[in-house]
Order: structure tokens, then C-alpha cells, then sequence
């Protein structure tokens, strides 16, 4: 079934497959509530960066609801099909009809934040693209404190990938579950990049919007106690001839799936 508001059945329930793989991975210098507002704002249409619009055509949010403690909402994605490995689009979305129709790969997301534990857990399906294959994407995101001392914010996120036939019982294509797992590592390096150059950004411009004594007052106040705004890592770029449109953080992962940095944990299943 498509996405709801609400949180995501658990795993075992869900019908989702089996986890075809999985990352863990830390967003240093970014608080879980920078990162909410993020996704929300920066990462909408209109608003989208450079690095991220090459794979994601347009990215909206479509529904709310609020209760006390808790926030869901859900978006709209349709996903360059340029950005895709060719062999695969037609087991994940549905061609057009007509010839002079454009080829678009619809994804939902949902998103049940839980703002009092700092916890959100996310959904992305490709269910309504209509594809032979269906693809989730399950990620756990969670504050948590990064740094040599252990006091420095950030975000941890476990994200894992399922796969299955839309008929149950079905076999997949050969050879899609390892290109699956070649692109959930590729974009998931390349994400991380985004999110932190994005919150680089933006705080970079609310200094620009402080009055000059806040500025003032601010810089010495960080100078005094010995720690300023957040430094953000600076990230160089790689490109995968078999994934374009993205850039990666180098150093993240191997195409092997070799995990190249203390930080992330890469492992696959199925």
C-alpha cells in the first residue's frame, strides 16, 4: 500500500522485503532540529541545492498533522530518471503511455517526528510510480553529540533499503539488488554532503542578517568561552560513471562497500 501520515508499521509487519542495504552514518555539526527544518525548507522545490536538484525534479510537501509532541508530514518526489541506472527504470517505474510524455519516477515520503525524544523516522516507497519492483527506504534519524570531546551536535541516521517484487513470490531481475545497494551508498554520501553544505549555508546567512552589536557580541562571547558556530567538514567530490548526477562525499564509501571513514558503518544483506 502507498504511504500514510502517521508512523511507519514496524518492519516485520510492513510486507517491505528483505533489507537488501544498509548504512549507518553521522551528520556532524547539525542538530536534529536544523535538520528537520532543512528537509522542509531548503530541500523543497524552488529552494533545492545545485547537488541534490540533479537527481530530485521537484520535492514538495503535500500533507500535516500536528499533536502534542509529535509531527507527520508527507511529500511528493519525482526523481530524474537520468540520475537512475538505464536497465532498471522499467522495474521501477511504469513507461509513459504516449511517446512525447515525460518519463517521471514518483516517490512518497513520510515523516513522523517525535520533537520531545529528538527522534524521527522516515519513509520513502517508489509505489506510485508503479514499477514490477518496489523499493522502500526506512531511516531512523536520532540527536546525538559528535566531536573529540563528545559535546558537539549532530545527527545519527540508520537507513536501510528493501526491495521486493510487486506480485509477492515473484523473483527480482538479476543483478538489480547490488545496484540497489551501489545507489543507496552513493546518494546516501552524496546527501550528507548536501545537508551539511546546506547547513553551512544557512548559517552563514542568519550571521549576515544579525545587527552589527549581536555580530560583535556574538564573535566574543565565542572567542571567550573558547567555541564558535559549529565547523562544518569540507567535502571533495567523486563522481560513479554508473550514478550520475550526484556528487558523493569522498571518503565515505567505497564502491565495493567498503566503509572508508570511522564514522560510517556499511553493511548488505540479501
Amino acid at each position: 500500500a502507498d504511504l500514510r501520515l502517521g508512523e511507519p508499521v514496524c518492519e516485520r509487519l510492513a510486507g517491505l522485503g528483505p533489507v537488501r542495504s544498509s548504512i549507518q552514518h553521522i551528520v556532524p555539526g547539525v542538530t536534529f532540529q536544523e535538520l528537520i527544518n532543512l528537509v522542509k525548507s531548503k530541500l523543497i522545490t524552488g529552494s533545492m541545492p545545485t547537488g541534490f536538484s540533479a537527481v530530485v525534479n521537484s520535492r514538495e510537501v503535500t500533507a500535516q498533522a500536528f499533536s502534542p509532541g509529535v509531527e507527520d508530514f508527507m511529500v511528493a518526489t519525482a526523481l530524474n530518471p537520468e540520475a537512475l541506472p538505464e536497465q532498471y527504470l522499467d522495474h521501477l517505474c511504469k513507461r509513459p503511455e504516449h511517446s512525447l510524455q515525460r518519463l517521471v519516477v514518483k516517490c512518497r515520503e513520510s515523516w513522523h517526528i517525535k520533537m520531545q525524544e529528538q527522534k524521527a523516522i522516515v519513509e520513502m516507497s517508489n509505489f506510485a510510480s508503479e514499477g514490477p519492483v518496489l523499493v522502500t527506504l526506512r531511516m531512523t534519524i536520532a540527536a546525538t553529540t559528535t566531536g573529540p570531546s563528545g559535546s558537539d551536535p549532530g545527527c545519527s541516521v540508520e537507513s536501510k533499503l528493501f526491495a521486493r517484487r510487486r506480485v509477492f513470490g515473484e523473483v527480482l531481475p538479476i543483478g538489480i539488488c547490488d545496484s540497489l545497494d551501489a545507489a543507496h551508498r552513493h546518494y546516501a554520501a552524496a546527501m550528507l554532503d548536501v545537508i551539511v553544505s546546506s547547513a553551512q549555508e544557512l548559517g552563514a546567512e542568519r550571521q549576515q542578517h544579525q545587527p552589527s552589536s549581536q555580530l560583535q557580541q556574538t564573535h566574543a562571547s565565542g572567542h571567550a568561552a573558547g567555541a564558535g558556530s559549529a565547523n562544518f567538514p569540507q567535502t571533495a567530490a567523486t563522481e560513479d560513471p554508473g550514478l550520475r548526477g550526484c556528487s558523493a562525499e569522498a571518503g565515505f564509501a567505497s564502491r565495493d562497500g567498503s566503509a572508508q571513514d570511522s564514522s560510517v558503518k556499511v553493511s548488505q544483506a540479501g
